[in-house]
Formats: C-alpha cells, structure tokens, sequence
C-alpha cells in the first residue's frame, strides 16, 4: 500500500466507477486538492500530485506491520 494522499492517477483510474456509482461522490475527493491548489503556499505552476506523502498509521496499519 502506497503512502500518498489522494494520488491523482488513482482518483482519475476510479472515477468512471465512482460516477456511475454515486456521482456526488467525486467532489468531496477532489475538494481537498482544489483547496491545496488555492492554497498560497502552493507554489508550483503544476497541478498537485497529491497531497503529500506522510500520514498518520492507522490502528488497522500497526497492526498488519506487526503480525
């Protein structure tokens, strides 16, 4: 399992299911991307990748690297 936020390449692979599924679905994954982009401290003239690298393990995520 890979360790990017949101990947763009990901979200776009999903999208035809995601839109056939429950088109209300793609807004609430692309907002956090639209408001990093908007973000001022954005400062790339491409658009975002994803929204970062790092994150949080989960409880589920521990466990699995344990075992």
């Amino acid at each position: 399992m890979g360790s990017r936020i949101n990947a763009v390449e990901t979200l776009y692979a999903a999208f035809p299911a995601l839109m056939y599924i429950d088109p209300s679905l793609g807004a609430p994954l692309l907002e956090p991307l639209f408001r990093l982009q908007a973000s001022p401290k954005y400062t790339i003239q491409f658009a975002a990748a994803d929204l970062g690298m790092s994150r949080k393990k989960t409880n589920c995520e521990t466990l699995n690297l344990i075992m």
